[in-house]
């Protein structure tokens, strides 16, 4: 659907809309920013059926959801409905749209551990490694240290992404994550096999003229941070050169196979949960239904002896 210019009024609102979710709702940027995104989708949806919000009516909002729930999964549906209503509900606030259409929507019902992550045998994971460590090419290093963390803490593309350098606390073998949820720090041991191969890459492939706080930076930019994008496509080579099928490849697959792999290795829920950064173990009970067979102890998360 070919999208015209929002109107400067309708991107006020959006704009509004996001850092509220920031200064009143406590929401990282990442999450006002999706919230922002399909907010601009409802509305570049209803000019093309030429509504504004003000005039917009269930009828609208419900032709909205049916446009693109073909490519939602049901728990995806939950999610989108509720940010609707989020936002419905503060334009309504300001007496920019009737507070109906907030309450028209419904949310599709979802079974507790609905569905299983999509994931990658763990056998697949450590070929994955192995390939990667064979580039010594600058990308090549930068690509198995991201996959390296990627694969020994189980951590989101974000939280790659905002490594800092004084993020690694080399003296007592420690490494800080900024969880994208709530944005707490989280210090995990820092594994030797991981450990190395981020020192690898800082003495031999990173720009070291560069004063940047970030750890991974863009080979075309020094001064400037990996994006997310970066992440995901060093995560998808990687799996598709393993030879990994999956619904989607990328670091979320690697996550789901992480996650996975503990539970079946024998770990408790909270262990895999803190390792996660879970607000909650509800989020984490879903790789317990997962029965594959169990590989090896990852007490010491060392993977020096596997590659």
């Amino acid at each position: 659907m070919s999208e015209a210019k929002a109107p400067a009024s309708q991107e006020k609102l959006v704009e509004s809309y996001m850092k509220w979710t920031v200064d009143a709702r406590g929401l990282n940027i990442m999450s006002a920013k999706q919230r922002a995104s399909l907010s601009r989708r409802l509305l570049a949806f209803l000019r093309s059926r030429g509504r504004t919000l003000a005039k917009a009516t269930p009828v609208d909002i419900d032709a909205f959801i049916s446009e693109n729930a073909h490519c939602w999964k049901r728990v995806t549906r939950r999610t989108i409905a509720s940010r609707l209503r989020d936002f419905l509900g503060y334009a309504a606030k300001r007496k920019i749209c009737a507070q109906r259409l907030r309450m028209s929507i419904s949310t599709p019902r979802v079974y507790p551990l609905e569905g299983l992550p999509y994931h990658a045998p763990w056998e697949k994971v450590v070929e994955m490694l192995r390939m990667a460590a064979k580039d010594t090419s600058r990308r090549g290093r930068m690509s198995y240290a991201i996959l390296m963390v990627l694969a020994t803490y189980g951590v989101r593309a974000s939280e790659v992404v905002r490594l800092k350098l004084k993020d690694i606390d080399w003296r007592r073998e420690t490494i800080y994550f900024r969880r994208s949820k709530d944005g707490r720090a989280n210090p995990l041991h820092l594994a030797p096999s991981a450990g190395n191969a981020i020192l690898r890459y800082i003495r031999e492939a990173r720009h070291n003229e560069s004063e940047s706080e970030n750890l991974f930076l863009r080979e075309d930019e020094p001064y400037a941070a990996i994006s997310g994008h970066i992440v995901l496509d060093v995560a998808k080579k990687a799996l598709q050169g393993a030879g990994v099928e999956a619904a989607h490849l990328g670091p979320h697959c690697i996550r789901h196979s992480f996650a996975t792999h503990l539970v079946n290795s024998g770990r408790s829920l909270k262990e895999v949960s803190d390792m996660l950064g879970h607000r909650n173990l509800c989020s984490t009970a879903i790789y317990a239904k997962i029965d594959l067979v169990s590989l090896r102890e990852v007490a010491d998360m060392d993977w020096e002896e596997s590659l």
